[in-house]
């Protein structure tokens, strides 16, 4: 008489774990070089693009790489090297979570510089708008008129607005002859605040990599903290312990704002 075989339930639960993440994810932002694993060989990963959700792939130095899925989950890499995405994703958090709740408390810190946030912005969802219909930008030569547009449609709630002005103004004063490092500096985290509060880690942290946190001013503290707490979803905690303690040593941290830096160290060598 035959017997049956149970499943035991370590690998029943394997089981089921695996098939809850064998489902295909899309590529909602890409910078730099990435790569998704193809037959025998790499082929390079483009916004909008769907792939397996255990596919392999692979990023350069200094790329990024967001992917969600089904259910609002989200994948987040920075750091150089390849990756398997199975595990990965069956780790996801269910939400973003760190650096939208860091928002509110850095925003308080930028209080009173020339990035100051037009609203209150933590937490909160932006406009759905595809920029590819705002085809047009008031004076896309002049800086400062962009990002006061910028800052309108910020205030407004017009978040994915709000980015595509604050990202023209960030262009034309890295493309100008002498560069403003403060003030890009300013722009950048502006964007990256904007695409904060819209969900969009991704470009928030190409954002603030535009710019050199060090010629920040007195931005620096909220600049660094927002950085660093990005990176850490992303997966790169060395990069985010470096800037930190980079921030410590050249002393941009006083106050409250050297409290945040300290409690994200000590969270990043968990």
């Amino acid at each position: 008489m035959k017997t049956s075989r149970a499943i035991p339930l370590f690998a029943l639960i394997g089981l089921l774990a695996t098939a809850a993440f064998a489902q295909e994810s899309m590529v909602a932002f890409v910078d730099g070089t990435v790569t998704v694993k193809s037959g025998s060989g790499w082929k390079e990963v483009d916004i909008g693009q769907i792939i397996p959700a255990n596919a392999t792939v692979k990023l350069g130095a200094g790329s990024l790489l967001e992917l969600t899925a089904d259910g609002g989950r989200s994948l987040l890499l920075s750091k150089a090297g390849t990756y398997e995405l199975a595990p990965l994703w069956r780790s996801a958090p269910a939400a973003k979570g760190t650096a939208a709740k860091l928002l509110g408390v850095v925003e308080r810190m930028a209080a009173g510089t020339s990035s100051a946030a037009p609203v209150a912005v933590a937490g909160v969802r932006g406009d759905a708008a595809d920029t590819d219909e705002l085809l047009w930008l008031e004076d896309a030569e002049d800086p400062e008129t962009l990002f006061a547009s910028g800052q309108k449609a910020e205030s407004e709630g017009r978040f994915t607005e709000a980015t595509v002005f604050y990202a023209e103004a960030l262009r034309v004063v890295n493309e100008r002859a002498v560069i403003d490092k403060e003030r890009a500096c300013v722009t950048a985290y502006a964007a990256a605040r904007a695409h904060v509060a819209s969900g969009q880690l991704g470009r928030a942290l190409a954002s603030l990599r535009a710019a050199d946190p060090v010629a920040a001013g007195s931005l620096r503290p909220a600049y660094a903290l927002l950085t660093a707490s990005l990176l850490a979803e992303f997966g790169d905690a060395e990069s985010a312990r470096t800037l930190l303690s980079q921030g410590k040593g050249e002393g941009w941290f006083q106050g409250d704002a050297l409290k945040e830096a300290d409690a994200l160290l000590a969270a990043l060598k968990k």
